[in-house]
């Protein structure tokens, strides 16, 4: 338990040094659950809004009717679904039609999104190293640079990871982020 002790009604060490420990015990080998920007770059897109009423599969999706009639625009950025039914998932887009407003991703999304489901279209972020598994998005500003990166999955296994952030390379570059990797348990 974690008693007072003394005038100062502060923890003894044994109690802090106990408490220290079971901390390190919980924490997974080599989590990567914080991505550290550190430096916000200029000249990204960031696009935020709900999928319009459309027929939406695993990997096609028409996005809102204000977004850039530009071809290919979002090409090597990140699509992130934050509500609906795909909540939680994302990938890179491989296609953009301007007209029609019909994003592609490479990969296909374990489950549909909805109409209306709330999206991100932000920079990639990249994560290499000798661990697996993590995942982060960016979070952008209206001023066009990465406020922050978010970790999506932790992954596990990492003693060594770079972080890379890209986007089409008609716009954006800069941005740095550094990953810090959990203490070995």
């Amino acid at each position: 338990s974690y008693g007072k002790t003394g005038a100062t009604g502060m923890p003894s060490s044994t109690q802090e040094n106990e408490k220290q420990r079971a901390v390190e015990v919980a924490a997974i080998s080599g989590e990567l659950n914080i991505i550290k920007r550190t430096a916000v770059g200029s000249n990204y897109i960031f696009e935020s809004d709900s999928l319009q009423a459309a027929s939406h599969n695993t990997t096609s999706f028409t996005i809102h009717s204000g977004a850039s009639g530009t071809n290919d625009i979002y090409i090597g950025s990140d699509i992130y679904f934050t509500s609906g039914d795909a909540s939680g998932l994302g990938g890179t887009i491989t296609d953009y039609v301007g007209s029609s407003k019909v994003v592609t991703v490479g990969t296909a999304l374990a489950t549909a999104p909805s109409n209306g489901s709330s999206f991100v279209i932000a920079p990639k972020v990249t994560i290499t190293g000798d661990g697996q598994a993590a995942n982060a998005r960016a979070n952008g500003s209206n001023s066009a640079q990465v406020s922050d990166i978010v970790t999506v999955a932790a992954g596990n296994g990492y003693t060594n990871a770079v972080i890379t952030i890209t986007a089409n390379s008609s716009h954006g570059s800069g941005a740095t982020a550094e990953g810090i990797i959990e203490p070995k348990g």
